[in-house]
């Protein structure tokens, strides 16, 4: 005897397994919020936020890092944002649909699935590595 399950019946069970994984998904997300929380509040504070680290980083504060940060986040935006802009604008009003605009468009539909960590690596490789610029705010900005 063949039974087949009617699709209102499949359609319930499906949509109960994906409630089921994003509730799971969910509650798995704030109990890693929580933990980090409750373990890492009581260790915030002035001292941390503003002080140089010691000991090899293993204690003190966490302001270079985080000034650094800026520094790099400040000049990869310098780079980037007009690069984009201006790409973005010369592909969608004044080119036209040649092979080299093909080829372009191809490339970045491709260049979008690739992870950023390999983006990374391969601007570590280039610019501290090839180039020569060793770890600095502009090598950080540039990949």
């Amino acid at each position: 005897m063949n039974r087949i399950i009617s699709p209102k019946i499949s359609q319930k069970i499906m949509k109960g397994v994906f409630w089921g994984s994003g509730i799971l998904t969910i509650l798995l997300l704030v109990m890693i919020i929580g933990y980090v929380l409750i373990n890492g509040l009581p260790v915030i504070n002035f001292e941390f936020l503003f002080s140089d680290p010691i000991d090899s980083g293993r204690a003190g504060g966490i302001f270079p890092m985080i000034v650094s940060t800026i520094y790099v986040t400040f000049v990869a935006l310098i780079v980037a944002i007009p690069l984009g802009i201006g790409g973005a604008v010369y592909l969608a009003e004044y080119a036209g649909e040649g092979p080299i605009v093909k080829a372009i468009r191809f490339g970045s539909e491709t260049l979008a699935s690739i992870p950023s960590i390999v983006f990374g690596l391969f601007g570590y490789a280039f610019f501290v590595i090839y180039l020569g610029l060793g770890f600095c705010v502009l090598s950080g900005g540039l990949h």
